[in-house]
Formats: C-alpha cells, sequence, structure tokens
C-alpha cells in the first residue's frame, strides 16, 4: 500500500511524502479514491493482523489507540491543511 501511495503521490501529485516536498495537485485516484489516509489504513491492517495471528490483547489495544491517534491527527492536522492547499478542489 506505501509503494502505490508513493508512486500516486509521484505521478499524480507531482510530489513525494516528504513534508519538504509534498504534492502540488491533491492525489484522488488509486487506493486514495476509496478512502482518505490508506497508509494509514496499511499501517493499522497489518498490525491488527499481527494481534489475531499472536492472540495478543496488549497489541489489539496498540490498535485501537493508534487509530485513534490518527483520526486524530487526520482531523487535527491533515484537513485542515489539505484545505487551505487545495481549497475549492479539496472540498469537492
Amino acid at each position: 500500500m506505501l509503494f502505490w501511495c508513493t508512486r500516486e503521490f509521484h505521478r499524480t501529485g507531482h510530489g513525494t511524502l516528504a513534508p519538504w516536498d509534498p504534492p502540488t495537485r491533491l492525489v484522488r485516484n488509486g487506493l486514495h479514491q476509496s478512502t482518505r489516509n490508506p497508509m494509514y489504513l496499511g499501517v493499522l491492517l497489518i498490525l491488527l493482523g499481527w494481534a489475531i495471528g499472536f492472540r495478543s490483547s496488549p497489541l489489539t489495544a496498540y490498535v485501537a489507540v493508534l487509530a485513534v491517534a490518527f483520526q486524530l491527527r487526520v482531523i487535527l492536522g491533515e484537513e485542515p491543511f489539505l484545505a487551505r492547499a487545495y481549497g475549492d478542489e479539496w472540498t469537492a
């Protein structure tokens, strides 16, 4: 998922994941067509798979805490930045 998203950031967004070289165009294709944060979702799915595979309650709790942290980061940090950076395109 990371490589796919990185490729789309480069091909469609004309940028990278790096904060000093962000995409100049909003990426809305590939995995971003189905979810706004596929890289976060990928991390959570990997960890959830490990939690299930190892039958680990602490790891399951960590997945839940991380999901909340990702969501707060998106709502409080990423979405306001994207709204400022991409304006009407982001709203649409």
